[in-house]
């Protein structure tokens, strides 16, 4: 289990914090591949090894910081031990938690889309091109910093 810092360091370009990827994946070359690349672009990785951890993650990280979401996306594989990714998904929303949601799966049919779609989560399916990832995770980030920055201005 990876530690989460206590803070979130400032990205001086802009002034926000830099962004934070909760990536749930069982699959360790898969999870290392996703982690690096995130990495190097910038976001502060938090890795999980299953749905479970995905779950205690998010669980503990609103129990210490309550007013806030302490994630700015999540990414999670939908064939995971403990807790598939959709699992996860659907007790995270019922809990209200609203964090952007991306759900990666070699097993993407029709209604696995429609069922993401209306929990209001991204799918891309396995095989996925890195770029398409990388630019579907900053596509999400920015979603929420603008929506961060139009509630800001509204207080």
């Amino acid at each position: 289990m990876f530690v989460m810092p206590q803070s979130r360091p400032l990205d001086p370009e802009i002034g926000l914090a830099t962004p934070r990827v909760l990536l749930a994946e069982d699959d360790p070359g898969m999870r290392d591949l996703l982690a690096r690349i995130l990495a190097d672009s910038g976001y502060d990785v938090v890795q999980a090894i299953d749905g479970q951890e995905l779950l205690d993650l998010v669980s503990s990280a609103l129990a210490s910081t309550p007013a806030m979401e302490p994630f700015d996306i999540i990414v999670t594989d939908v064939r995971m031990p403990s807790h598939t990714g959709m699992d996860a998904l659907k007790l995270m929303r019922s809990a209200h938690v609203r964090t952007p949601v991306i759900v990666i799966t070699a097993f993407g049919d029709e209604e696995l889309h429609r069922a993401a779609y209306e929990l209001g989560a991204w799918v891309l399916d396995k095989p996925f091109d890195l770029e398409d990832f990388e630019e579907a995770v900053a596509a999400m980030v920015r979603r929420r910093q603008r929506a961060a920055g139009r509630a800001l201005l509204m207080v």
